[in-house]
């Protein structure tokens, strides 16, 4: 004892070193081989990501996702002429204040009465949530025709996709993402197993891209399909001048809309517990769980939505701004648990040179 004593008494301790260097507002790390740039004051962060924002708006390198298949999603795409093309094609119209009141109200509201109608049949809440984010994210994508006639085909599409990514191991956190080369190296290689289960995974990804796709274009050639979606926004845009020329489109016209209708719809598919259960579906589990907890609050929105629309129909999008109540409680729902983060770290473009920094 007294010598065990000994050894962690003070005299015994190392010494302090010597004072670390002070900290500035722009700190630069490297861990492996990747080089980041920690920011510690609002005046640098305003600075080089607002002023120069141009500089710092490009995406991390996903290798794995690269291998399983994403890479022709815009989510993933490097900043450039493409991602800038195709981020306008995306703003013009998902964020076009006539094309949400013309083709989102219609199938939101259909798809809310039938959600609800699911959770009172006795339908278990993880699968009528899920199927309506798919079903909203489809049909806004491909058309709600296209997803009522095979809605189960799609929601199977949903489970594919959650396997392939919650087994495919931590986004950006597997060895293939830090050590890029491990995906050249045999398959008994140690550390080439996340980059083997990519590989497998990337017909199912596949799938993701083609199948609507073709049953879209068959739809389209035999009962003349022209319902609003953002695919057929995207064919209008592609062929401009000869709209009525489907075959007038190239393989990489065809990839590019593929690309941005997969970005699309599968943040429906992130609904069915893909990506840790993010989007719509954790938002509407985020509201239940709260007003399970709160029930005196979901009392007091009760009461608002019975007093502003009765008990002869249900509400609808036009009641919104007569329910500040309700309003105030999803505002709420957002702030107390939001599904996925407000943003994601900015990336240096690789075209900015060090004078740009």
């Amino acid at each position: 004892m007294l010598e065990s004593y000994h050894w962690r008494s003070k005299e015994r301790r190392s010494r302090n070193g010597p004072k670390s260097m002070p900290t500035g507002d722009v700190m630069y790390l490297k861990v492996f081989n990747r080089e980041m740039i920690v920011l510690n004051s609002i005046e640098a962060a305003h600075d080089l990501l607002d002023k120069r924002s141009a500089n710092y708006s490009s995406r991390p390198y996903f290798p794995i996702l690269e291998m399983m298949g994403w890479g022709g999603t815009i989510v993933l795409m490097r900043y450039g002429k493409q991602y800038i093309k195709l981020r306008k094609t995306f703003q013009q119209y998902f964020y076009h204040r006539e094309t949400l009141v013309r083709d989102f109200v219609p199938v939101q509201t259909r798809e809310a009465r039938l959600l609800a109608k699911n959770l009172l049949t006795g339908t278990a809440p993880v699968d009528a949530v899920g199927r309506f984010g798919i079903a909203n994210s489809m049909s806004m994508t491909y058309g709600s025709s296209l997803f009522s006639a095979e809605p189960d085909t799609y929601v199977h599409l949903g489970h594919e996709i959650e396997d392939a990514v919650n087994n495919g191991g931590p986004v950006g956190g597997t060895p293939v993402d830090f050590f890029p080369i491990l995906a050249r190296f045999p398959s008994w290689f140690p550390g080439t197993y996340y980059g083997r289960r990519a590989l497998m995974k990337r017909p199912i990804v596949r799938r993701i891209f083609d199948y609507p796709w073709e049953q879209f274009v068959a739809k389209r050639k035999t009962e003349k399909y022209n319902e609003p979606c953002f695919v057929t926004h995207l064919l209008h845009k592609a062929m401009e001048g000869n709209p009525s020329n489907d075959q007038g489109l190239s393989t990489e016209e065809i990839e590019e809309i593929k690309g941005q209708a997969s970005a699309a719809y599968t943040g429906g598919f992130d609904t069915v517990r893909t990506f840790n259960a993010r989007l719509v579906y954790a938002t509407i589990m985020v509201f239940l769980l709260s007003m399970v907890l709160h029930p005196e609050e979901q009392q007091k929105a009760q009461k608002e939505i019975d007093t502003v629309v009765g008990n002869t129909r249900l509400p609808q999008f036009e009641d919104r701004p007569s329910l500040p109540y309700v309003e105030s409680v999803l505002q709420e729902v957002l702030r107390w648990g939001p599904a996925v983060p407000l943003g994601d770290v900015p990336r240096l473009s690789p075209e900015t040179s060090a004078n740009e920094l």
